[in-house]
């Protein structure tokens, strides 16, 4: 969330009371915190998840935040690490403010 609060500093929004948002304003602003409890069974074996937040997923968890907060995004998804390299340097070079997320199922 820290990562999408500076953004938003980035961007120039500012709370109710002129300042930066803080981490707990945008967490709020992106739905909050919710709570998921779950047991799943595969092959015998039982495996327990729980969530803190009300969307897993950071792409779903930011965008209403970003929505509200009046900011344009442009939501890039690359199926590789040269495509995703290539994306990252453009906006670096752009010197735009980015975020990036991995899909856990990537992950290695």
């Amino acid at each position: 969330m820290a990562a999408a609060r500076n953004l938003l500093a980035n961007a120039g929004v500012k709370g109710h009371d002129g300042a930066p948002l803080t981490e707990a304003m945008a967490f709020g602003l992106a739905g909050g915190v919710g709570f998921l409890y779950g047991v799943f069974e595969y092959d015998g074996t039982p495996t327990m998840t729980i969530v803190g937040r009300n969307r897993s997923m950071p792409d779903s968890f930011l965008e209403p935040l970003f929505d509200l907060a009046g900011v344009e995004v442009r939501i890039s998804v690359t199926s590789g690490p040269a495509k995703t390299r290539r994306e990252l340097d453009r906006l670096l070079d752009e010197e735009a403010p980015a975020i990036c997320t991995v899909g856990a199922g990537w992950l290695d």
